[in-house]
């Protein structure tokens, strides 16, 4: 059995070319709810749907940001999982809730996209438990992939009514019994499907889909030899079991408490609650727990997520109405402590496989400035391929906004206009100074571009995609080129009046809390709103 985990569906009509070039190919794709570009694509949609009815694909449910599930269910299961040497974690981190809340939403989802929904799940980085496949079959799988490290067997596991199909490569005789292959793109960036494909056809094997009904399956049982694992490793080490990784669980417990308390208070804004649990969920993400303490990882992109980290407990407590405890974030090192940022703007940057970049600012949540209900903003997302550079902006609720995004292409100061557009009533500083600049008003955004002198002309008009709270902008590429990871951004967000007094919200500056700054704006000492940047100068 072959299952692709895909990071985006960007590529998705590649995906087809397989197919043809294959047609005894069969094989399972993981998609997010989160991937849009096939739902846009009606064509592709109805391609790969025809797939799946011939028995030729299914899909599978990825669960965004990739949560190490059975640690959600219960941290002492790490106990199993991570090297007799490691430090076991001293916080106990067990909301088994918190998975039903994640599938339920994931699902809501992937229904809206596909009008079905998910019979089997792809587990975050194949990691199970026994409690997690208890859970996991009262969720409605059919059947689920992960690595158990347990005997081959021709075909999958049962444990009650859930399959479970087993891909651990590094189990002696794996190379008996039905083989599971995981293509799993957060963690190979070579490209081995088609070598896999190759292979099976030259042993004339053949390929399986998880709901063939000629498939036997083999009771999972307590006195049966499996072992918790990944795709590539053979316990959660990576995750949880070392200094670093348990104060990134500590401050994780310390602030879902907070929460709890504040929900059973009675006096708990429902809308505040949601966008503080939104918050949790994303600080449950695998990626912060995979860079805490993780030598291999370079030092900035380590150093990016850790402030992501925090800023994203944070605006927890920012949401409920609490300050975060002074201990909240201990030292990641020996020796070393971290000093919080007194901005909660967190910045995430990568390189996709296919040499798309990509950019996530997030603002926190809760701090739009004005009367209640005024546009807050959320994040600003950028994808930037050899076509096009894509902006999204997000907002906590589909307020209607005017919005304007600048951008530094150079980082050079004085060239490019540090002035704000017409009317805006502020400026950025001449180290920010701008040389793009995009208004966006209902469906339609204007896009300008600097002169020099510190004066700008309007480039074109383009259309605007508005999905829910986000507002989407593709800027073709013959305009726009760089690397999205050496500009600087700011975010100005409107309450429907392009004007000094209808600025609800902007990105928080790094070095300065919003308050503070907002402050010195609204007071005359300063004038002008820095940028944030990827990287610094």
């Amino acid at each position: 059995m072959l299952v692709y985990i895909p990071l985006s569906d960007d590529a998705a009509a590649s995906w087809l070319k397989w197919f043809v070039k294959y047609p005894a190919l069969r094989m399972v794709i993981a998609v997010s709810p989160h991937f849009t570009h096939i739902v846009k694509d009606p064509h592709l949609k109805a391609q790969l749907l025809a797939l799946q009815k011939a028995g030729r694909l299914e899909f599978a449910m990825q669960i965004p940001n990739a949560p190490l599930l059975p640690l959600l269910v219960d941290s002492a299961s790490a106990r199993e999982a991570i090297p007799s040497t490691a430090t076991i974690p001293a916080p106990a981190y067990a909301y088994p809730d918190d998975i039903v809340q994640l599938v339920a939403q994931a699902k809501a989802d992937y229904f809206r996209q596909w009008n079905s929904l998910p019979q089997g799940l792809v587990l975050p980085y194949g990691a199970a438990s026994p409690k997690l496949l208890s859970l996991l079959e009262k969720l409605g799988f059919v059947w689920v992939v992960g690595a158990l490290q347990a005997p081959s067997v021709d075909g999958p596991y049962q444990s009650g009514s859930l399959k479970i199909w087993d891909a651990s490569p590094w189990v002696a005789g794996r190379s008996a019994g039905t083989l599971v292959r995981v293509w799993d793109e957060r963690q190979m960036k070579e490209k081995p499907l088609e070598a896999w494909i190759q292979s099976i056809l030259q042993k004339k094997s053949l390929f399986l889909l998880p709901s063939d009904p000629a498939v036997e399956s083999r009771p999972l049982n307590s006195s049966m030899s499996w072992k918790p694992g990944t795709w590539d490793r053979s316990d959660w080490s990576a995750w949880i079991g070392t200094p670093e990784k348990n104060e990134g669980w500590e401050a994780l417990r310390k602030t879902r408490e907070a929460l709890e308390r504040y929900k059973n208070s009675g006096q708990a804004s429902v809308q505040r609650l949601d966008a503080a649990f939104a918050e949790i969920y994303s600080a449950q993400n695998s990626n912060y727990f995979l860079s805490m303490g993780n030598a291999a990882e370079s030092p900035a992109l380590a150093e990016d997520r850790q402030h992501e980290f925090q800023a994203t407990l944070s605006a927890v407590y920012r949401l409920i109405g609490q300050p975060p405890p002074d201990d909240l974030f201990q030292s990641t090192t020996a020796g070393e402590t971290v000093t919080a940022h007194p901005s909660s703007t967190s910045i995430k940057a990568e390189v996709l496989p296919d040499g798309r970049e990509h950019v996530l600012i997030k603002d926190a949540a809760g701090d739009a400035m004005g009367p209640p209900g005024s546009p807050d903003l959320i994040s600003l997302d950028v994808w930037s391929s050899s076509s096009s550079v894509v902006w999204s902006v997000t907002l906590a609720s589909a307020t209607p906004a005017w919005i304007d995004i600048y951008v530094d292409l150079n980082g050079q100061p004085n060239a490019g206009t540090p002035t704000f557009l017409l009317g805006r009533g502020f400026t950025t500083s001449p180290v920010d100074a701008w040389e793009y600049a995009m208004a966006i008003a209902g469906q339609t955004a204007t896009l300008y571009r600097t002169q020099g002198m510190g004066t700008y002309t309007m480039v074109q008009t383009l259309p605007v995609i508005l999905e829910g709270n986000s507002i989407r902008v593709a800027i073709p590429g013959t305009i726009m080129r760089g690397s999205p990871r050496r500009w600087g951004y700011q975010v100005l967000v409107m309450n429907g009046t392009a004007t000094k007094a209808g600025v609800t919200d902007f990105i928080d500056p790094l070095e300065i809390s919003q308050k503070d700054l907002w402050d010195d704006l609204s007071t005359g000492k300063r004038s002008d709103i820095p940028f944030v940047r990827v990287r610094s100068r």
